[in-house]
């Protein structure tokens, strides 16, 4: 197991990384006129 700190400080980095990806893809969509293959990621 981690210990806890960690895992919250990971559980951070991951639920930013999706919302970072959905940002990345937003930008291009609207920039580039392209639909980029993006799946969500679950927080569950």
């Amino acid at each position: 197991m981690f210990p806890l700190p960690l895992l919250q400080s990971l559980k951070k980095i991951y639920i930013f990384g999706a919302y970072d990806g959905a940002l990345i893809r937003y930008y291009l969509e609207t920039t580039q006129k392209i639909t980029v293959n993006y799946r969500p990621r679950s927080f569950l």
